[in-house]
């Protein structure tokens, strides 16, 4: 069950007629909700699903491969500008961000795959986790380069690498 909601605009007194392959009813038995609103539950067969899901899956797949492009480009950019110090850095910035999604993103496609539930408080302890192995990736490679850490090169490898899904809506061709 997949809840739809739409705005006044959308809504017209009987149901529209591509929306009865769907199976659409309105939740609330018939009446707006809220303003201006109306929330449809739409019945999915197992193949509709499986197409949402393929997509879903495809995004992520192409948003890790952005954010790993993205931590290459940026280190080599970073080592070509200042050497192998400032490549590390920029490295160390990037990495404290991209392994942490990357390992949440292969939790979202296990899960989308079906060998897994997915649901909102899942998602949100999984970002919450996120930022905590973010923070302590970063931390560990400050410590550990300390003596060589191009501070510069570090943060311009952290803010590219948490953007990178402007470089993902940049290069999306569906």
């Amino acid at each position: 069950m997949v809840q739809v909601q739409r705005s006044a605009r959308q809504m017209s007194s009987e149901q529209h007629p591509d929306d009865a392959h769907l199976g659409a009813t309105r939740a609330d038995g018939g009446g707006e909700v809220g303003n201006h609103t109306e929330i449809l539950n739409v019945e999915l067969t197992p193949e509709q699903l499986a197409w949402l899901n393929r997509g879903a899956l495809r995004i992520l797949i192409r948003a890790a491969w952005v954010q790993a492009v993205i931590l290459v480009v940026v280190s080599v950019g970073a080592g070509l500008l200042g050497g192998r110090y400032a490549a590390l850095s920029a490295l160390i910035g990037a990495a404290a961000v991209t392994v942490p999604s990357l390992l949440f993103t292969l939790r979202l496609a296990v899960s989308l795959m079906g060998f897994g539930k997915a649901g909102a408080a899942s998602f949100f302890l999984g970002e919450f986790i996120k930022m905590g192995a973010t923070l302590a990736l970063l931390v560990l490679g400050v410590w550990l380069a300390a003596e060589v850490l191009v501070w510069p090169a570090l943060i311009v490898g952290l803010i590219v690498s948490l953007k990178s899904h402007y470089w993902l809506l940049l290069f999306n061709n569906s």
